[in-house]
């Protein structure tokens, strides 16, 4: 019964992950890219398969914004709460941008952090 719903719950993210308009972005506790959705796949310019386990950090970040990032972004897993975030990206073609994203703090079974849900603002 558990398995059952877990595997239906499972099966509704991936339809949301692959039917929003916006880029997402699930990234686990050492901010590993855990999930990418075709909207992320368009907006980086780089293939789901490609990303799966890479650091998002040194993929998707400018080398000179890495420490600062990094530790933004390690404050919002130990503080476990949810908020906007601004960060500059690599995307398509190697533009740097400025990016708003909506930074939801997943939790596991013991209300420990799980992972990061990163949902691109527009």
């Amino acid at each position: 019964q558990v398995e059952l719903k877990l595997h239906e719950t499972e099966q509704m993210s991936r339809s949301l992950l692959k039917s929003s308009s916006l880029a997402i972005v699930k990234l686990s506790p050492c901010l590993k890219i855990q999930e990418f959705n075709p909207n992320a796949e368009m907006f980086f310019g780089k293939s789901r398969k490609d990303v799966l386990n890479q650091d998002y950090i040194t993929m998707f970040i400018p080398e000179k914004e890495h420490k600062k990032t990094q530790k933004e972004m390690n404050l919002l897993v130990k503080k476990m709460g949810d908020s906007n975030i601004k960060m500059q990206v690599i995307t398509a073609g190697g533009k740097i941008e400025e990016v708003e994203w909506a930074v939801n703090v997943l939790l596991n079974h013991l209300n420990m952090a799980a992972g990061l849900l990163m949902l691109q603002k527009r």
